[in-house]
């Protein structure tokens, strides 16, 4: 959002942070802008996956981040949610914070959810989620019909999983 001046600015950011937005705290801050491109560092060329020599090996195996992982250079690959097979899992956000993954599970239900986690950040749903499935069927079906309906007030989104 744009501001006449920097001084209704600083007073948005401290009248608002900490504030519910549609039943969910928000923190507000000033934007930092980007760079012109002039005063960019250059990008650096990145490796094809798997090719990097330019970084030691993390002690114990592990590979970088990724969607649900630790990430950083070094640092083992942390695996979230419940385990299966390749095209079996379901990533679910917008959860509202009273969602459980016990409430997230019986949501499919009908189509043969085996497990759900739902990611927290010190205890706090971070307002997504994985469920499990028997097979790739059932998760595509469950996909198709869960996108966009209402689990406790909110429209959730719903995709498959991917793990790469």
């Amino acid at each position: 959002m744009d501001f006449a001046s920097p001084e209704d600015a600083a007073r948005a950011v401290e009248e608002l942070t900490d504030t519910s937005l549609d039943g969910r705290q928000i923190f507000v801050r000033a934007d930092r802008g980007a760079a012109p491109p002039a005063d960019r560092p250059p990008r650096r060329e990145r490796a094809p996956r798997g090719e990097r020599t330019d970084r030691p090996k993390p002690a114990g195996g592990g590979g970088g981040g990724g969607a649900g992982g630790a990430g950083g250079a070094g640092r083992p690959r942390a695996s979230f949610g419940p385990k299966g097979d390749v095209g079996t899992a379901a990533f679910v956000k917008n959860l509202s914070w009273d969602t459980t993954d016990e409430g997230l599970l019986s949501f499919f239900d009908d189509f043969k959810s085996t497990a759900a986690e739902i990611s927290r950040r010190d205890g706090r749903s971070r307002g997504w989620g994985i469920v499990r499935f028997e097979t790739p069927a059932d998760c595509a079906a469950a996909v198709a019909a869960r996108n966009d309906q209402d689990l406790d007030g909110r429209p959730v989104h719903v995709r498959e999983y991917r793990e790469d």
